[in-house]
């Protein structure tokens, strides 16, 4: 008995693995019909809109000077003025000016306050205060020493100030630990 059930055993065992490798995928069919589209959702609602951000400062004005003029050292200083010069707007904004010479570089525009590109000379801005007529600013033209200037004369093509009027003002007198980064940054308005 014992030998046909291990034959049994043995016909069953052959018959699952030539039933199971001769198993094999057979061909894709042919694609089945395209189903219907379904039905669109509803849009959603419309978010609120942010509060706007701060407004940038684009009060960014340049007043152009283009009447040439000539300093030497018997003239050594030229004023100008533009309308709304004053002194709020000096101390409220930053102040540059620039100038071109009638020169090889004559396109370039040189900072009019400073050594000249060749160290001949020293040119210098300032604000000039009058009590009794508007402000005005006077380019000034000067020896290296500070002295007053004894050299050749030198054409000035055109002349030019930038203002740009600062948006915030910062008290720079009140005690704040600039060494202490957290500090810092919540004192001037930086903190997330």
């Amino acid at each position: 008995m014992k030998k046909i059930i291990t034959h049994f055993f043995l016909l069953v065992v052959l018959c699952a693995s030539i039933s199971i490798s001769g198993c094999q995928k057979g061909k894709d069919g042919d694609p089945g019909p395209s189903g219907t589209n379904g039905t669109n959702g509803t849009n959603g609602t419309n978010g609120v809109d942010g509060t706007n951000g701060q407004n940038g400062n684009a009060n960014v004005k340049i007043y152009m000077f283009n009447t040439p003029f000539t300093m030497s050292s018997t003239s050594t200083f030229k004023d100008f003025t533009f309308p709304g010069l004053n002194e709020n707007l000096v101390d409220s904004s930053l102040v540059l000016a620039y100038y071109q010479r009638n020169f090889i570089f004559d396109l370039v525009w040189y900072n009019a306050d400073g050594n000249s590109l060749s160290d001949l000379y020293f040119m210098s801005i300032f604000d000039f205060r009058n009590q009794t007529a508007n402000d005005y600013f006077r380019f000034q033209l000067r020896d290296l020493d500070g002295t007053s200037y004894s050299g050749s004369s030198i054409v000035v093509q055109k002349f030019k100030i930038v203002v740009a009027k600062a948006s915030v003002i910062i008290n720079g007198r009140k005690a704040v630990d600039y060494s202490d980064y957290k500090a810092t940054m919540k004192y001037l308005g930086l903190e997330p």
